[in-house]
């Protein structure tokens, strides 16, 4: 039996090609989901601090010590959507819309309970919490003077 001398490519050699091509393509498609999640979780955490921070500021400004002092003498004053009626404002500082998102269900204000030294000083320590890209959480801090 006579071999010619014929070069072509075998099944084999096909099939790794295959293989390698898949799992290249894999890796990149895997990079590339990465990489766009990471930037979608990062814009949401920027929307999220600049609206935290616009809260800070608004509560800074349109409350004073006396308005929050009588609710935390003995725990912690949790503000959300679903009680901010109890606000002197009401509920004004749960209605930002950023993107055609609002954010208010996302929103928790916690004044922080009076301890002797604060009181003394008069100071009310509050946080700002918002919850954004599904469960990650963002704590803008803000301060009351009397």
């Amino acid at each position: 039996m006579k071999f010619l001398n014929k070069k072509a490519i075998t099944m084999v050699e096909t099939l790794a090609s295959i293989v390698i091509l898949s799992f290249v393509f894999t890796v990149v498609l895997t990079l590339i989901i990465s990489a766009r999640v990471s930037t979608t979780r990062i814009n949401e955490r920027v929307i999220a601090v600049n609206v935290g921070k616009s809260i800070r500021d608004s509560i800074e400004r349109h409350y004073t010590y006396n308005d929050i002092i009588s609710e935390i003498t003995t725990s912690d004053y949790m503000i959300t959507i679903d009680n901010c009626t109890d606000l002197i404002n009401g509920c004004d500082l749960f209605s930002y819309d950023v993107n055609d998102q609002v954010y208010d269900d996302e929103v928790t204000i916690t004044f922080l309970q009076a301890t002797t030294e604060s009181q003394n000083y008069g100071i009310i320590d509050f946080v700002v919490t918002i919850v954004y890209y599904q469960s990650d959480e963002i704590n803008i801090e803000g301060l009351i003077y009397e």
